[in-house]
């Protein structure tokens, strides 16, 4: 809060995990027709990223970082057909 800006807060001890985050981007699909005798369907689950969040946050009085890293498969090797 601006009013808290400048001022001492509580010390607690550094926790490794309250600065380092990751996010993963996935998709689910699924089809589903009816066509005849047989009803064909299709389900895929795609990966699309996945993203580091490394020492993000507040770092003492005046600084902080925010540093994010995305990582893209090259090939569809993610796919996978259920």
């Amino acid at each position: 809060m601006p009013a808290e800006i400048g001022k001492s807060g509580e010390r607690k001890p550094f926790n490794f995990f309250d600065y380092n985050g990751i996010r993963l981007q996935a998709r689910y699909d699924a089809t589903r027709a009816r066509t005849g005798p047989d009803a064909p369907h299709d389900n895929n689950f795609n990966l699309f990223a996945a993203e580091f969040y490394a020492f993000t946050g507040a770092w003492g009085k005046y600084f902080s970082s925010n540093i994010k890293t995305t990582i893209y498969p090259e090939s569809p090797t993610t796919r996978k057909t259920i």
